[in-house]
Formats: C-alpha cells, sequence, structure tokens
C-alpha cells in the first residue's frame, strides 16, 4: 500500500504546465514543520489534471494545504554521467486550509454588520408569535 498524507505550506508559487494528450501537470514543494524536533522536511508535489488546475488557480507561496496521494521516484544520470533520483509525492487530493489574501479581503465583514447582526439575535424572541 503506498499512501502519503502531508500537512505543510507552500515554498514558492506553483508551475502550471499542458503537456501532451491534453493533460495538465501542477508542480509545487511544501515544507512540512516538526515541532517536536524542530526541524523541517521538504517534499515536491505533483498534481494532474483538475487538481493541477484548481492548484494553479487558488494556491500561492505561504498557504496551508493538507496533501494526500501517494508516494513516486524517478531517476536519471546526468550529463556528467552521476545518477540522481527524485522522490515526490503525486497528490491525488488537496485540501486548501487557510484562505488567500484575496479570498480573505472579500469574505470580510464591516464591523457595523456584525454588530447589527448579533443586536438581531439578541432581540429574537421565540415566543413573540405565540398567541396567549
Amino acid at each position: 500500500m503506498n499512501k502519503y498524507i502531508a500537512l505543510g505550506n507552500l515554498t514558492r508559487d506553483p508551475k502550471f504546465r499542458e503537456i501532451k494528450n491534453d493533460n495538465k501537470v501542477c508542480d509545487f514543494s511544501i515544507a512540512i514543520n516538526n515541532k517536536a524536533n524542530n526541524s523541517v522536511f521538504y517534499i515536491d508535489i505533483e498534481t494532474w489534471n483538475s487538481v493541477a488546475e484548481n492548484c494553479n488557480r487558488f494556491l500561492s507561496k505561504g498557504r496551508k494545504v493538507l496533501v494526500e496521494g501517494r508516494l513516486a521516484s524517478s531517476s536519471w544520470k546526468t550529463k556528467e554521467g552521476e545518477n540522481r533520483i527524485r522522490n515526490y509525492c503525486v497528490a491525488e487530493k488537496v485540501t486548501f486550509l487557510d484562505k488567500s489574501e484575496q479570498d480573505a479581503s472579500q469574505t470580510k465583514e464591516p464591523a457595523e454588520y456584525k454588530k447589527k447582526q448579533q443586536q438581531d439575535e439578541e432581540e429574537y424572541d421565540e415566543f413573540a408569535d405565540i398567541p396567549f
């Protein structure tokens, strides 16, 4: 069984590209903080097609995400003949956990509206409509 789950923050903006056969891929990297020993683990994330489109549209550096997928690796030889290996996560699901600055600014409610709403809730009498 190959299942990987990680919670972290993007270390850079996502890179999106379209490849052959109408496939789309979006790559980004996340930092996973380990508070137990005060360390950070970095991992590359790869998403495909509709998940890739959403990640490209809504993610940016610093955003917190929960990634679910599988681990994969690729190997190659450099021009100098050295063997290289890259381990990464192919994400099947990416959950956006915090709001971007743009989303947050659109959902902020004016203080007067919140105050009025609070007063309305306090003045509501659930028995006001019952005739005695």
